[in-house]
């Protein structure tokens, strides 16, 4: 998530609103900006600035700007991975057609009490700095902030589209922005987090209970290592215990341990009941459990979630709980995928 890049001399474009302008639209073709006179580049430009104003650190802004044939979807927010693509995917997933995209990365300097922003500067193109740039945002803090104000690396989307002509429907994608953003946020910020228990539930499967009755421990162990070795892009984790209510087998949540997109429990959900495929494969003695989820992503693909299961034993190498993450899943290699095949009874492939 890091370049760890180093930038120095970022001019500003406060003074100079042409220089602004060009920095917005560095990355337009130009083929797509002969499609526009220079006045509704300027405009859709000066517009973003002005929504952009005022915003405190973590808080996304989204707005839309009307125009006669056109609405126009700006989006002020830190910058961090998976932004573009899961805009793109609300939009998509809402029905509106896109016509173009405008993906501006801004150093913006902000004073510490207003949060209205003093000043805006270009990243360089040759600065090296990709969407979610970790380390150099901390560099341009050190370089740009002054007492009263603080800097942060920005990202500032615009998404033209069909003209939205309806106030319910703009709220509506107002609104669905927002909760993507909010799920890309807490995704990221877990990130470090998912990768660490999956590590330590990997190393915890060689002292597993009753392991000679589980055939799959080393695929497990195999699995999760490839899964961590960038291979898995982690989007939630939560751990469950399953236990027999009225004779029923059921997933119960363990209070506290969710992170990034499944971090809260919805209400009435902390109890999962079970298909009764899912309740035969509970008591199966094996630790992996693979499979689809119902429910599509809202983090960089709008595709079903994958669903990878560790299932915790007893002495007697009874199913005691699990241990999920979400994520998309690309295709495994050799010994990982043995696992995925058997369980899932097909070959997982991206997304």
């Amino acid at each position: 998530m890091s370049s760890g890049s180093n930038l120095t001399d970022l001019p500003s474009s406060d003074n100079y609103p042409s220089a602004y302008i060009g920095n917005y639209y560095e990355h337009l073709a130009e083929e797509d900006a002969r499609s526009y006179t220079d006045d509704v580049l300027e405009n859709r430009a000066m517009a973003h600035r002005e929504a952009a104003g005022k915003r405190a650190p973590g808080q996304p802004l989204v707005s839309i700007r009307q125009e006669t044939n056109a609405s126009v979807v700006m989006v002020v927010t830190d910058d961090m991975p998976f932004l573009v693509d899961s805009v793109m995917a609300e939009i998509v997933r809402q029905g509106i057609a896109i016509r173009m995209l405008t993906h501006p990365i801004f150093v913006a300097t902000r004073n510490r009490t207003t949060h209205e922003l003093v000043k805006l500067n270009r990243v360089p193109s040759n600065a090296g700095v990709s969407s979610g740039d970790t380390a150099a945002m901390q560099n341009l803090a050190d370089i740009v902030a002054t007492s009263d104000n603080a800097s942060y690396i920005e990202s500032w989307i615009a998404v033209e589209t069909v003209r939205i002509s309806r106030d319910e429907q703009a709220n509506e994608l107002v609104a669905g922005i927002q909760r993507v953003l909010s799920d890309v946020r807490i995704a990221v910020q877990d990130w470090a987090a998912m990768r660490r228990r999956v590590r330590e539930i990997a190393g915890s499967l060689d002292s597993v209970e009753g392991a000679g009755n589980i055939p799959d421990l080393e695929e497990a162990k195999a699995l999760l290592s490839w899964l961590d070795d960038g291979n898995f892009t982690f989007l939630g984790y939560r751990e469950y215990d399953l236990v027999n209510q009225n004779g029923e087998d059921v997933l119960l949540v363990r209070e506290g341990t969710g992170l990034g997109i499944m971090h809260d429990v919805p209400a009435g959900r902390h109890v999962q009941h079970l298909t009764e495929e899912g309740r035969a494969r509970a008591r199966e003695k094996r630790a992996l459990v693979i499979t689809k989820a119902n429910s599509r992503s809202t983090v960089h693909r709008a595709a079903y979630l994958d669903y990878i299961g560790v299932k915790s034993f007893d002495a007697q190498a009874t199913s005691t709980a699990s241990k999920g993450s979400s994520a998309s899943l690309p295709a495994a290699p050799t010994t990982a995928q043995s696992a995925a095949s058997r369980l899932s009874g097909r070959r997982s492939t991206p997304s």
